[in-house]
């Protein structure tokens, strides 16, 4: 039995979608015939966990937590959580890559302990953080292991700039020792290899590859139970505030406003809306500004089998992304899977790119990007009265979620063990 070592920022228990695509190579590797050990942080006392994903992981996987600094406990006065905050964000700005940079020895020195114990036979680093990639170049040099690097949030300052470049010297510098010592480079999507390769032209071709993220045809439930009296939209996850993916929610009610008070009245009794982990202070307060506490119903973190279920459970999802420029062309976040495996029609307002090309592939629901008012009110409107007959005229596209195989787990996770095993 081979030994991989897999070296992430976050993992199961820790129940944020970032921990997911490390515990799906994990799980797949150990049915696979390889021995995982994971080496990664123990999770913040405020974060919620799933200790149900953990049944799911061969015996023989085995989780290493490093030490990190002491987090801030919720019963902290606020003075000193202030102060903590402000020093972080000083921190942030002055070392390269991020702060997780101070935690590189405590990997070295966890797999140096390891390695004396079992040998290990690949190395493989999942970011973000990009640091954990820089723990890996350390223990890559020293051990003289094939080394896999999993890119998953591209190392540029997008966010920041609105593109592609790395502004930083020091980051331009460690990024390339970074690809030029990797055995394999993977990307989540097409557009952040093609990105990536275009930076490095002196770096072979072949050791570029590109690994979508995915959903577990096994979580997904036979059958679903579809509400009587409502019509339902469903998001899962976090709103990213900077990016404004707001503009759903202002349309739905500029589409309310001009409806003749009936209209009104019955839409929005039918309409809900299900936020799954979405409770953040900035979300809420669009909500309310907008009046629409009455349909927005807000949920907890859930473990991941009961996410995806009120997914199944929903009539229709939502991806809101905002479609400005600060939102980064080639973003495929993790809910677009969930959404295919769960065959529930998207509502996708979203820039043109690969998860606009995905959507239109599969047939998997409706992009809107232009004449959202118009758009957005056809869509709704549609489905709302097909399912409640209003209209026994009106009828619903057929043949959806067509070759969505691909991006199922088993598949995806194949295609990285190959690649595993071909730089081994």
């Amino acid at each position: 039995m081979k030994t991989i070592a897999l070296l992430t920022g976050s993992f199961p228990p820790v129940n944020i979608v970032g921990a997911l695509r490390p515990f799906r190579l994990a799980k797949h590797l150990g049915r696979a015939g390889w021995r995982v050990l994971v080496m990664t942080h123990p999770p913040k006392p405020e974060q919620s966990l799933d200790k149900e994903l953990l049944n799911e992981l061969d015996p023989s996987c085995e989780i290493l937590y490093v030490t990190r600094p002491e987090n801030v406990q919720r019963k902290s006065s606020q003075l000193k959580r202030r102060a903590l905050g402000t020093t972080r964000e000083y921190l942030q700005k002055i070392i390269r890559p991020d702060l997780d940079v101070l935690h590189i020895p405590a990997f070295i020195s966890a797999f140096r302990t390891a390695f004396q114990q079992q040998a290990v036979d690949v190395l493989l680093t999942t970011s973000p953080t990009h640091s954990i990639h820089l723990a890996g170049l350390f223990i890559k040099k020293q051990f003289n292991l094939p080394w896999i690097v999993d890119f998953r949030d591209p190392w540029d300052d997008y966010i920041i700039t609105g593109s592609a470049d790395i502004r930083h010297p020091v980051e331009r510098y460690l990024e390339k020792k970074v690809v030029r010592n990797a055995s394999a480079l993977i990307s989540t999507t097409k557009t952040y290899s093609r990105i990536l390769s275009n930076r490095h032209p002196d770096v072979d071709r072949d050791i570029f590859f590109t690994v979508t993220n995915s959903f577990c045809s096994e979580k997904i439930p036979q059958d679903s139970v579809k509400s009587k009296d409502k019509f339902i939209i469903c998001y899962t996850g976090i709103f990213y505030p900077s990016k404004d993916p707001y503009e759903f929610f202002r349309a739905l009610c500029r589409w309310f406003d001009k409806l003749p008070l009936y209209e009104r009245e019955y839409y929005r009794s039918i309409l809900e809306i299900h936020l799954i982990g979405s409770g953040d202070r900035a979300t809420r307060e669009i909500i309310k500004k907008l009046n629409l506490n009455d349909i927005v119903v807000f949920f907890d973190r859930m473990p991941h089998i009961r996410a995806i279920e009120h997914t199944c459970n929903a009539d229709m999802t939502l991806i809101s992304t905002g479609l400005g420029e600060k939102t980064r062309p080639g973003w495929l976040p993790s809910k677009l899977f969930e959404y295919l495996g769960a065959r529930v029609p998207i509502l996708a307002l979203i820039r043109e790119g690969e998860m606009a090309e995905i959507i239109r592939q599969t047939n998997s629901g409706f992009i809107v990007n232009d004449q959202i008012d118009d758009n957005l009110e056809k869509i709704i409107k549609k489905h709302i009265d097909y399912k409640f007959r209003k209209h026994e005229s009106v009828s619903l596209e057929e043949d959806m979620f067509q070759n969505i195989d691909t991006y199922e787990e088993s598949n995806t996770m194949r295609k990285f063990i190959s690649i595993i095993k071909e730089a081994n």
